[in-house]
Protein backbone atom coordinates (compact mmCIF):
# COMPACT_ATOMS: atom_id res chain seq x y z
CA UNK A 1 0.00 0.00 0.00
CA UNK A 2 1.17 3.50 -0.92
CA UNK A 3 2.09 6.08 1.75
CA UNK A 4 -0.42 8.50 0.40
CA UNK A 5 -3.25 5.90 0.78
CA UNK A 6 -2.75 6.58 4.70
CA UNK A 7 -4.62 9.92 5.48
CA UNK A 8 -4.22 11.36 9.14
CA UNK A 9 -5.61 14.88 9.84
CA UNK A 10 -3.61 17.65 11.59
CA UNK A 11 -5.30 17.37 15.22
CA UNK A 12 -4.46 13.45 14.76
CA UNK A 13 -8.09 12.74 15.53
CA UNK A 14 -9.46 11.05 12.07
CA UNK A 15 -7.19 8.58 10.17
CA UNK A 16 -8.40 7.12 6.50
CA UNK A 17 -6.77 4.19 5.01
CA UNK A 18 -8.05 3.90 1.51
CA UNK A 19 -6.53 0.56 -0.99
CA UNK A 20 -7.74 0.50 -4.78
CA UNK A 21 -7.44 -2.35 -6.84
CA UNK A 22 -5.85 -5.01 -4.41
CA UNK A 23 -5.36 -7.99 -6.01
CA UNK A 24 -6.53 -11.09 -3.82
CA UNK A 25 -8.30 -14.89 -5.00
CA UNK A 26 -11.63 -16.04 -4.34
CA UNK A 27 -12.02 -19.68 -3.27
CA UNK A 28 -15.59 -19.54 -2.68
CA UNK A 29 -15.71 -23.64 -1.55
CA UNK A 30 -13.07 -22.82 1.04
CA UNK A 31 -11.83 -24.34 3.21
CA UNK A 32 -12.22 -27.11 0.75
CA UNK A 33 -10.26 -27.38 -2.26
CA UNK A 34 -12.23 -26.00 -5.43
CA UNK A 35 -11.56 -23.30 -8.53
CA UNK A 36 -10.28 -20.53 -7.55
CA UNK A 37 -10.44 -16.97 -8.98
CA UNK A 38 -8.30 -13.82 -9.34
CA UNK A 39 -10.64 -11.24 -7.84
CA UNK A 40 -10.08 -6.74 -6.61
CA UNK A 41 -10.46 -4.91 -3.56
CA UNK A 42 -11.20 -1.58 -2.92
CA UNK A 43 -12.03 -0.46 0.50
CA UNK A 44 -11.66 2.83 2.77
CA UNK A 45 -11.52 2.89 6.52
CA UNK A 46 -11.92 5.64 8.84
CA UNK A 47 -11.27 6.23 12.46
CA UNK A 48 -12.48 8.76 14.37
CA UNK A 49 -11.27 9.23 17.54
CA UNK A 50 -13.95 10.09 20.24
CA UNK A 51 -13.05 11.62 23.81
CA UNK A 52 -10.20 12.14 25.64
CA UNK A 53 -7.09 9.90 25.58
CA UNK A 54 -6.81 7.21 28.39
CA UNK A 55 -3.22 5.79 29.82
CA UNK A 56 -3.07 2.40 30.66
CA UNK A 57 -0.03 0.98 32.01
CA UNK A 58 0.63 -2.96 33.33
CA UNK A 59 4.03 -2.46 34.30
CA UNK A 60 5.01 -5.51 35.58
CA UNK A 61 4.04 -6.98 31.79
CA UNK A 62 5.71 -4.27 30.11
CA UNK A 63 2.65 -2.82 28.35
CA UNK A 64 1.82 0.78 27.75
CA UNK A 65 -1.16 2.44 25.74
CA UNK A 66 -2.30 5.94 25.11
CA UNK A 67 -5.81 5.52 23.04
CA UNK A 68 -8.76 7.55 22.21
CA UNK A 69 -11.57 5.47 21.73
CA UNK A 70 -13.24 5.78 18.30
CA UNK A 71 -15.67 4.69 15.62
CA UNK A 72 -14.62 3.14 12.63
CA UNK A 73 -16.29 2.73 9.47
CA UNK A 74 -15.95 0.97 6.23
CA UNK A 75 -17.31 0.62 2.56
CA UNK A 76 -15.78 -1.45 0.07
CA UNK A 77 -16.14 -3.10 -3.80
CA UNK A 78 -14.85 -6.86 -4.34
CA UNK A 79 -14.64 -7.23 -8.10
CA UNK A 80 -14.72 -11.12 -9.26
CA UNK A 81 -13.83 -10.09 -13.49
CA UNK A 82 -14.25 -13.97 -14.53
CA UNK A 83 -17.24 -14.31 -13.20
CA UNK A 84 -19.22 -10.79 -13.65
CA UNK A 85 -19.60 -10.22 -10.15
CA UNK A 86 -18.84 -6.90 -8.63
CA UNK A 87 -20.20 -6.37 -4.76
CA UNK A 88 -20.49 -3.04 -3.22
CA UNK A 89 -21.07 -2.07 0.28
CA UNK A 90 -23.39 0.84 1.29
CA UNK A 91 -21.62 4.02 1.56
CA UNK A 92 -19.22 5.17 4.16
CA UNK A 93 -21.46 7.13 6.08
CA UNK A 94 -24.07 4.43 7.10
CA UNK A 95 -21.27 2.15 8.55
CA UNK A 96 -21.05 1.97 12.08
CA UNK A 97 -18.94 0.09 14.63
CA UNK A 98 -19.12 -1.62 18.28
CA UNK A 99 -15.76 -1.08 19.09
CA UNK A 100 -12.72 0.65 18.10
CA UNK A 101 -9.70 2.51 19.13
CA UNK A 102 -6.93 4.68 18.27
CA UNK A 103 -3.75 5.33 19.74
CA UNK A 104 -0.08 4.15 20.56
CA UNK A 105 0.59 0.73 22.16
CA UNK A 106 4.10 -0.13 23.75
CA UNK A 107 5.17 -3.90 24.92
CA UNK A 108 8.55 -5.06 25.81
CA UNK A 109 11.82 -4.21 24.98
CA UNK A 110 10.12 -0.68 23.59
CA UNK A 111 8.38 -0.32 27.31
Amino acid sequence: MPASGVKISPDGGTMTVTVRDYTVIDQPTFPKPGPTYRASLDFTLRWTALGEVVNYSQPKLKYKMEFRQAKCQLTYTARIPSRGLVITSDPIETSDSVFAMMGTGRNGVYY
